[in-house]
């Protein structure tokens, strides 16, 4: 029987785009969660609002909130992509900015709401 020695780590995904008065609750529910995850990488698409101010107030209160803005817009799908290659944990979700995840969605990311429609993959996954 195999031991496991550590637990995987995760990494959360956010794909952004003029999402700033929904990125507050969806962060504070991440930071709320009963496991905390490695990092939550935010990239912003370009965003017009308050998005990229709404994720430094995060980021300068807690360092697992990295923010990574896009010289152009690439759309849903490939910023999901480039946050799996940038993510540094074992595990990455994507999580939409409308989600205000469950108290242990982070403990067993794979037991999460598929209402939430948020995703859940494993490393060099990437979605076409």
């Amino acid at each position: 029987m195999a031991v496991v020695t550590s637990l995987p780590t995760l990494s959360v995904i956010i794909p952004n785009y003029n999402h700033g008065k929904y990125l507050p609750a969806c962060l504070n529910a991440i930071l709320r969660q009963s496991v905390t995850p490695l990092e939550v990488i935010i990239l912003d698409d370009c965003s017009t609002d308050n998005s990229v101010e709404v994720v430094e107030r995060f980021a300068a209160e807690d360092p697992i909130f990295r923010l990574i803005r896009n010289p152009k817009n690439l759309g849903v799908m490939p910023n999901v992509n480039k946050g799996v290659d940038l993510a540094r944990g074992s595990m990455s979700a994507w999580v939409r900015r409308t989600t205000r995840s469950c108290r242990d969605c982070s403990r067993s990311p794979c037991a999460s709401s598929p209402a939430s429609r948020s995703g859940v993959f494993l490393r060099d996954w990437r979605l076409a």
